[in-house]
């Protein structure tokens, strides 16, 4: 486990590692955006260093940090390269920014390392970090940031291609939630990190214990696994006694439709043996007539 950090130091943890990738997009010149969130990227990086070799953080580097650094190391070397189009990529600016975050992200989502599993393996253990719940969790979270990334890229793509090909041009209010200052930008990016929180507290309180069971049910293979590996694990000792009182819930179950279907059977039994004495006095009915 790591060393307990200040509240200052994670706060400061937070704001340097998405840092870097708001400058890029919020600055309005692209180069000097660029530059400014390589140079974060770098401050990034080397607190992140401090923070491991101090173990106040147990992942080094984290997989967010990576991606900045090679994104805005090609996209600085690009947008010097290539002054003259300062135009193109002040036009695009956020699309290029969001969707390289995007891509990044998903890259490294499809080769096991989503980042946001980084900074919930500060806070737990490498088994409840392997727990299935757990890893449902990052995964919900990591595809929110990565939808979040997609439809800020989306939304800056609409308000350009708008600006260059609809004669006359938009009005102001188009400019202002497409363009800049982008106001739907903000609301999408204020939602996912709004549900993102709310979706990791919901499933710390007690209210998410019947979402989990069944998200348990449907995924009880990688539970069992995941079980026999920690058996003295917390986790396992609740799946055991889950699936005990599943059982015996099960063979209560089973002895009540016992008790059911003989029930059914006796009735059968006693209605063809009732159906049989009626037979039999009507026969003799129609005997006693027919005499």
């Amino acid at each position: 486990m790591v060393r307990e950090t200040s509240l200052l130091l994670k706060i400061l943890q937070f704001l340097l590692g998405f840092a870097p990738w708001i400058v890029a997009f919020a600055m309005p010149d692209f180069r000097y955006g660029c530059t400014a969130a390589l140079g974060l990227t770098g401050v990034a990086f080397a607190f992140e260093f401090f923070l491991y070799r101090t173990e106040r953080t147990m992942v080094f580097p984290k997989v967010l940090n990576i991606i900045e650094l090679v994104l805005f190391v090609a996209l600085t070397i690009l947008s010097w390269a290539d002054m003259k189009n300062d135009a193109f990529y002040k036009d695009w600016a956020t699309t290029i920014v969001n969707g390289g975050m995007a891509i990044g992200s998903v890259v490294a989502t499809l080769c096991g390392r989503p980042f946001v599993a980084d900074y919930v393996a500060d806070k737990t253990d490498e088994a409840t970090g392997s727990h299935p719940t757990a890893k449902h969790l990052f995964a919900v979270m990591n595809l929110v940031i990565i939808s979040m990334l997609v439809l800020v890229a989306s939304v800056d793509a609409v308000g350009a291609l708008a600006m260059e090909l609809m004669q006359p041009p938009p009005g102001l209010g188009f400019k202002l939630a497409f363009r800049h200052p982008a106001y739907l930008t903000w609301i999408i990016i204020a939602l996912c990190i709004a549900f993102n929180f709310a979706f990791y507290k919901y499933l710390l309180s007690p209210r998410s214990e019947a979402y989990k069971i069944a998200y348990a049910r449907r995924h009880d293979k990688e539970f069992r696994e995941w079980a026999e590996a920690h058996p003295d694990h917390v986790f396992a000792k609740k799946y055991h006694k889950r699936k005990f009182a599943e059982a015996a819930e099960a063979a209560e179950d089973g002895r009540v439709g016992e008790f059911a279907e003989e029930g059914s059977q006796d009735k059968s039994r006693s209605d063809t043996a009732l159906g049989k004495v009626r037979a039999c006095f009507r026969r003799c009915i129609f005997n006693f007539t027919y005499l």
